[in-house]
């Protein structure tokens, strides 16, 4: 299989033998032109497992990814990475089933919902911090296959069901929020991101390098993301004179990688607020 980097959405006009891994878009298996998406970014999300999630239980009911020429990604994140390492080693489905299930039903959680979908005591694995790009390096095809080749080294030392030695947790001004957009200081050196969200349903942090992550609970009654913020955020950072693009998800984003924003802590905050009071 070759690996390929695109910021195209998956079409069903795409050649066969073809695999879409986390691009966007709805699952979708045919078997007979041999054109797969592996995707929960799609409306009812949350019915649905990850794209990892989707390539473990499709392997595991017995799809033949041996006629797969072409897999596509947009991003290095543990979800994709996984995802993709299980289509290039399905045989690994067999030999660590019960381990690798754990693994990836929690990746699918967090992934779906962000760190505030572990469950009460439960640490988060190893993978979701080594398999991504390191702070400040550019995302890239030459970044996902070096995360893929760490993947099965894992694997095979056993450190890829490992849960997370120490929380990384990140350096910043954190900042809640309710739902009428009313701000609240997080007090502490290094909040845990999700302690940060899950305190009034919504959060910040603005961290070193000026990079920024804002994410809230799935049900936080507030708009998507995408329906608006991004493009209040990009449009703020274009007035500034930045380049770099805001991206993210319907309830996480992140600023512009890998310098972060030009934006100062108090834009971000006030631009965040009035988003959530409408």
């Amino acid at each position: 299989m070759k690996i390929h980097f695109t910021n195209d959405l998956p079409t069903t006009a795409t050649t066969t033998t073809t695999a879409f891994v986390d691009c966007g878009g709805a699952p979708i298996i045919n078997i007979d032109k041999k054109f797969f998406v592996f995707d929960h970014h799609c409306d009812g999300r949350f019915a649905l497992y990850s794209a990892c999630g989707q390539v473990y239980l499709s392997l595991l009911q017995g799809l033949d990814t041996s006629s797969i020429e072409d897999v596509y990604v947009n991003h290095t994140d543990a979800d994709s990475v996984i995802g993709v390492w299980l289509l290039t080693h399905p045989e690994r489905v067999r030999q660590y089933k019960a381990l690798l299930w754990s693994l990836v039903e929690q990746v699918s959680r967090v992934d779906n919902s962000g760190p505030a979908a572990a469950l009460p005591g439960e640490a988060l694995k190893g993978v979701h911090f080594a398999l991504v790009p390191e702070r400040g390096e550019k995302d890239s095809e030459a970044v996902f296959l070096e995360c893929l080749a760490k993947c099965e080294a894992m694997c095979l030392d056993g450190t890829l069901f490992e849960d997370a030695p120490e929380r990384p947790n990140r350096p910043g001004l954190a900042r809640a929020f309710d739902r009428d957009g009313e701000v609240y200081p997080v007090h502490g050196d290094s909040p845990a991101f999700e302690d940060v969200y899950a305190l009034k349903g919504m959060g910040l942090i603005y961290g070193d390098q000026n990079m920024v992550t804002i994410g809230k609970l799935p049900f936080f009654p507030c708009r998507s993301f995408k329906d608006g913020l991004i493009d209040r955020l990009n449009e703020a950072e274009a007035a500034k004179g930045g380049d770099g693009k805001w991206g993210g998800a319907d309830s996480i984003m992140g600023s512009p990688r890998p310098h972060g924003t030009i934006l100062q802590q108090q834009d971000v905050v006030v631009i965040v607020s009035e988003f959530i009071a409408g």
